[in-house]
């Protein structure tokens, strides 16, 4: 499914972590299921479920940010995963390594 989400903030990390969370917006397997994976920028995602997804920033509470990293993104982006290659507008996460 193809989203474009406007710029802003938003958190990227396994949906594990933020079960309950309201505003849930996109997700997709990893190439490999769990591990540790880190975008571009060196920034680490723990991955228990073997997802990765995108939130709205508002919806997480800011103690709850284990597993995943705030964003903020300055110009609207469409989430994309291909070949285990996720693309969260300017943050990318390669999960096939």
């Amino acid at each position: 499914m193809t989203m474009q989400f406007p710029a802003g903030k938003y958190w990227i990390g396994d949906p594990c972590y933020v079960l309950g969370a309201n505003g849930f917006s996109w997700t997709h397997s990893t190439a490999y299921g769990d591990g540790l994976y880190k975008d571009k920028l060196g920034r680490v995602y723990l991955v228990d479920s073997g997802t990765l997804g995108i939130f709205y920033a508002d919806a997480i509470p800011d103690a709850d940010v284990e597993g995943g990293n705030f964003v903020t993104q300055r110009k609207p982006f469409t989430p994309t995963y291909e070949g285990g290659k996720f693309t969260f507008g300017t943050v990318v996460i390669d999960t096939e390594i």
